[in-house]
C-alpha cells in the first residue's frame, strides 16, 4: 500500500512467479522512481529466458501488482522454399537459430535440369526465401565445362562444344553413370582439364582421366569422366558408421547432408533401420539402403532420388517405335535370362528401366531397359 514519509510518497510493487500463484517479494519506491533494480531475482524456467515484468516499473506513479514474462531460449527464423516459377512454395519451414532448413525435392521442368539452390539453406540467422536454379538442356547435344567450384558444383562457365569427335554416355539401372569423349587437343588442351566439370544431356560429371593421341598426324584428347554422385566416395564423405531409422527420404536427407546434392523423388514411404557398422564412403551407403528398399537411383542434375520404378511402367511395344536396327539373335547369358541388343537413332526412343515388348522370329519378349549407352544413337539391353 502506498505511504508518505517525511512528505515524500512511496508505493508498493508486488512481484509474483510467472504462474501469479506466488509473490516472490515486494519492495515500495519513491513516487515516479524506478523499481528494476530492487526487484526480486525470477524464477528460473527451463527453455526459456527472462523477458522483462508485464508493467513497465522505470516510473512507478501506483501501487502494482507485476508478473515475470517469458520468451523462449531458441529463436526461430522462417525459411521459405519457392518452386521453380517463383509463385508458390514447395515448403515453409520454422528453423532454429543456427541450425539448418531442410530443402524440398526440386521440380522436374522438362528441358531443364536442377542445379541446386541460389543460396545456402544451412546455419539459419535470418528469415530467407529460397529459389531453385535450373540449366537448360540444349534441344541438340551441347558439351558445357565448368570450371570446379570448392563445393564440387558447377562454377565458373568455361567454354561449350556442340561437335566432337567422339562422345558416349553410358548409364545402369543399379546407378553407374560413366561418359567418355575425344576432340582435337588443339581446340580444347588450354582450356579443359581434370579440375573441370562436365555437362552434357542434363548430367553432371568429374572429368578423372585425361589421355592423349597421335593419329594419321593428328593430336586427340580423351576424356573419361564419371557422374558427379561419385564425389561420394571422397574421403571427406565418409561416415565412421549410420544407424538411422526413418523413411528412405529421411534417410537419404541425412546421407547427402553437407554435400552438394537435395533429395530427389523418392516415391518409397515404408519405413526402414539403414544400420552400417564400420567406415564406409556415402555411396555405399546410399547403394545400401537402394538395395534395402529394392528401389533405383534416379539423378536430376544435382539431385539424388530413389524410385520403385524408372522409367515408364506401362510395357511399350518397341516394334511400333521409329527403331533405325534391332538386332533378332537374342543373346542368352546362364542365370540372367534373355538378353536382346537394341539400337535407335533418338534418345528418347529408349529410355533407361523401360518396360519393353517386342517379337523376334515369332517369339514374344517382354524385359526392362536396364543398360543405357548414348553416342548419336541409343544403345540399350534389354533383359
Amino acid at each position: 500500500m502506498s505511504k508518505t514519509v517525511d512528505g515524500v510518497v512511496y508505493y508498493t510493487v508486488r512481484f509474483l512467479n510467472y504462474a501469479g500463484t506466488d509473490l516472490l517479494g515486494t519492495c515500495d519506491v519513491e513516487a515516479g522512481g524506478d523499481a528494476t533494480d530492487l526487484a526480486p531475482q525470477p524464477e528460473v524456467i527451463e527453455g526459456m529466458v527472462f523477458n522483462g515484468w508485464n508493467v513497465d516499473i522505470t516510473k512507478v506513479m501506483e501501487d502494482m501488482t507485476v508478473r515475470p514474462t517469458y520468451k523462449s531460449e531458441s529463436i526461430y527464423y522462417t525459411v521459405n522454399f519457392l518452386n521453380y516459377a517463383g509463385d508458390d512454395y514447395l515448403s515453409t519451414q520454422k528453423v532454429k537459430e543456427g541450425e539448418n532448413a531442410v530443402p524440398p525435392s526440386p521440380e522436374k521442368i522438362r528441358g531443364l535440369f536442377f542445379i541446386g539452390w541460389n543460396t545456402s539453406f544451412t546455419d539459419i540467422h535470418e528469415d530467407k526465401t529460397i529459389r531453385p536454379r535450373y540449366r537448360e538442356i540444349p534441344p541438340h547435344p551441347v558439351l558445357n565445362f565448368y570450371k570446379k567450384t570448392k563445393g564440387n558444383t558447377s562454377g565458373e562457365f568455361i567454354r561449350s562444344y556442340s561437335a566432337v569427335n567422339a562422345c558416349s554416355i553410358t548409364a545402369k539401372l543399379d546407378g553407374e553413370c560413366t561418359m567418355s569423349f575425344k576432340m582435337l587437343t588443339r581446340k580444347i588442351d588450354s582450356f579443359v582439364d581434370v579440375k573441370c566439370i562436365a555437362e552434357l544431356d542434363g548430367l553432371v560429371f568429374n572429368i578423372t582421366n585425361v589421355k592423349k593421341s597421335i593419329s594419321s598426324g593428328v593430336c586427340y584428347t580423351e576424356m573419361e569422366c564419371e557422374h558427379i554422385s561419385y564425389i561420394l566416395n571422397d574421403d571427406e564423405y565418409k561416415v565412421t558408421a549410420f544407424d538411422m531409422t526413418g523413411t528412405p527420404r529421411q534417410i537419404l536427407w541425412a546421407l547427402l547432408e553437407g554435400t552438394p546434392f537435395s533429395v530427389g523423388t523418392v516415391d518409397i514411404e515404408k519405413k526402414v533401420t539403414l544400420r552400417v557398422n564400420t567406415e564406409a564412403t556415402r555411396r555405399a551407403c546410399v547403394m545400401q539402403l537402394l538395395a534395402l528398399v529394392k528401389g533405383e537411383i534416379e539423378y536430376y542434375g544435382y539431385a539424388i532420388g530413389i524410385r520403385k520404378h524408372r522409367g515408364n511402367s506401362q510395357t511399350v511395344d518397341i516394334m511400333k517405335r521409329k527403331m533405325s536396327r534391332i538386332s533378332v539373335i537374342p543373346i542368352m547369358q546362364r542365370n540372367r535370362g534373355t538378353v536382346i541388343p537394341l539400337t535407335c537413332t533418338e534418345k528418347e526412343m529408349l529410355t533407361l528401366g523401360m518396360n519393353c515388348f517386342l517379337i523376334l522370329s515369332h517369339y514374344p519378349y517382354t524385359g526392362r531397359s536396364v543398360w543405357s549407352a548414348w553416342s548419336g544413337i541409343r544403345s540399350t539391353i534389354m533383359r
